[in-house]
């Protein structure tokens, strides 16, 4: 088990990164219910945007559900035309999900706002300071599932 250097911690920054994802949460919940999506749909549409596709496996490893709650799920998401199973290239055995025209076209048009808005902060801040900004929080979120394994163990 890694340990990470004793210091204490800036209240500031927790709280912060606390309300942000808070924030993230409702808006993902908001996002979820104008799409008619669960919220564990949503993930996993997202990730399939993301990534192009992904496998059952990484579905499952992504969003720490049971096989059988993911196949549910990709039912689902293929009924409503979110997803679709493909052979998978490399594995004939296998299959790919990928997700669907609408999928890419809903999810950019209700994240486009904010995704708009972010662009123009980005710019406020020019490049080097926005990559200063996005390998910080990177480092953050990196933290945090540290501390994840840290509950596991």
């Amino acid at each position: 088990m890694a340990s990470l250097p004793q210091s204490a911690p800036s209240l500031d920054l927790l709280t912060a990164l606390r309300d942000l994802h808070v924030t993230l949460d409702h808006f993902d919940a908001d996002i979820a219910a104008q799409l008619g999506l669960a919220r564990n749909d949503l993930k996993c549409v997202h990730l399939l945007v993301a990534e192009g596709s992904a496998s059952p496996k990484r579905i499952m490893a992504q969003l720490a559900l049971t096989s059988g709650t993911v196949t549910t799920l990709i039912d689902r998401l293929e009924a409503q035309g979110w997803a679709r199973r493909l052979p998978d290239p490399k594995d004939r055995r296998g299959v790919r999900v990928e997700p669907t025209r609408k999928a890419k076209r809903d999810l950019a048009g209700l994240y486009g706002p904010m995704s708009e808005v972010i662009g123009k902060f980005e710019g406020r801040l020019g490049e080097e300071r926005s990559q200063s900004a996005a390998k910080q929080v990177n480092n953050c979120t990196r933290l945090v599932a540290w501390a994840q394994t840290q509950l596991r163990d």
